[in-house]
């Protein structure tokens, strides 16, 4: 890269975040071209692709391992779930239906039993809360004023 004479040397597009240049834009600036000949610039820059394949390949490993560690996570939850304990709360196993519930009246007391407010908390309709608080009503499950 040249430098002009009226101000500071032009910056090289090839630049690392830490402010230094990378290898293949020093190969590309460092000498001129008749003082390193081409197949040692080409060997220079095939070692610098090796580099960069060496580095993905390696982020593709981790990548691969870290799937691998999720899917044996979830055939383990899968398999808590079928069992209807996939959720502990106070050393009692729990049923996901049964979180809903206390989470629905929990929220309701919450807002003092305004349905509109409660819904919108929870991020569900007010027709779907009041289906939900009837059913559980009927069951037994939810008190009468609820």
């Amino acid at each position: 890269m040249t430098r002009r004479a009226d101000g500071p040397a032009p910056r090289s597009p090839c630049r690392l975040h830490d402010g230094t240049d990378s290898r293949v834009a020093r190969m590309a600036t460092s000498a001129p071209a008749e003082a390193s000949p081409v197949p040692g610039a080409f060997r220079d820059l095939a070692v610098a692709f090796e580099e960069v394949a060496a580095g993905v390949a390696g982020t593709h490993r981790m990548l691969i391992d870290r799937v691998e560690q999720l899917s044996r996570e979830l055939e383990q939850a899968r398999g808590r779930a079928d069992a209807g304990t996939a959720l502990v709360c106070d050393g009692d196993s729990m049923t996901l239906e049964v979180l809903e519930r206390r989470a629905i009246l929990a929220t309701l007391r919450q807002f003092g039993g305004h349905r509109d407010r409660t819904a919108r908390a929870l991020g569900i309709g007010v027709r779907t809360l009041g289906m939900k608080l009837s059913q559980w009503k009927r069951a037994g499950l939810a008190p009468e004023h609820a």
